[in-house]
């Protein structure tokens, strides 16, 4: 049995989300609105009312432990933790 895929959250200021690694897989939402869509490779798969339920219709999971983060132009991931201390 594999183990599921987790997407971490983010926020580039416009959007809420939460992305794969491997940026396959990302589930996310305009600021100011409620539903959420998923999409694959940057294609739109399908639009739902809450993050968890895009997540479990992807078989994904949500994971607390790392987040996205603007580093000059780009995102990376780094530890949930690290971002609490600053």
């Amino acid at each position: 049995m594999t183990t599921a895929k987790e997407l971490y959250w983010g926020d580039n200021g416009v959007h809420e989300f939460w992305e794969s690694e491997d940026t396959e897989l990302l589930i996310l939402r305009n600021h100011g609105e409620s539903d959420w869509t998923a999409h694959r490779h940057h294609g739109f798969l399908f639009g739902c009312l809450t993050a968890n339920e895009a997540a479990t219709r992807l078989n994904v999971v949500l994971s607390p432990a790392r987040k996205w983060r603007r580093k000059g132009s780009a995102f990376v991931l780094e530890s949930a933790e690290t971002q609490e201390a600053e």
